[in-house]
């Protein structure tokens, strides 16, 4: 998949996305808001291998963000089929580039592609109760259901949705 916008290009991981990925999970800025516990060196790279091994077979898709201007990767973006023709997105972005607009842009990118080209009929977004930024992104696309308490992460979310 390849995804363009004036500033961004959502597209496969590849080789040379390793050390942002790095940098982007043994963030505890990043990390701590999903939450999710900070991955080390190892189990970024890791990750990364499983990620690129299993992109053809998995339900969870995870594509680089890339800002065009300096060829690199800013951030992932990850979406996740699931069993009620509805998929999740998520994102994350490396913190020298929050506040820049980079995942609203990347989230009405992705969410006209999988209007356009997805058999979808609605697309999810789960974010941690604590997690104010990307609740601003989300509630401009999405809108909220409810809240819940995750057993899984210990912790409260807000649930978002969009019918397409």
């Amino acid at each position: 998949m390849q995804i363009r916008s004036n500033r961004l290009v959502i597209r496969d991981l590849k080789d040379s996305d390793l050390k942002s990925f790095i940098e982007l999970h043994t963030s505890k800025k990043v990390m701590q808001m999903i939450p999710m516990k900070t991955l080390s060196q190892e189990e970024s790279i890791f990750e990364f291998k499983r990620i690129i091994k299993n992109k053809k077979d998995s339900k969870v898709r995870v594509y680089a963000i890339e800002e065009i201007s300096i060829e690199t990767m800013i951030g992932t973006f990850a979406i996740i089929d699931l069993d009620d023709n509805s998929c999740e997105i998520g994102y994350r972005i490396i913190p020298k580039y929050w506040g820049k607009e980079y995942a609203s842009e990347a989230v009405k990118v992705v969410l006209n592609h999988l209007k356009k080209n997805f058999h979808y009929i609605k697309v999810k977004a789960i974010i941690d109760i604590k997690n104010t930024r990307s609740q601003k992104v989300i509630e401009k696309f999405l809108k909220l259901d409810r809240k819940q308490f995750s057993e899984n992460n210990k912790a409260w979310e807000f649930i978002y949705s969009l019918e397409l």
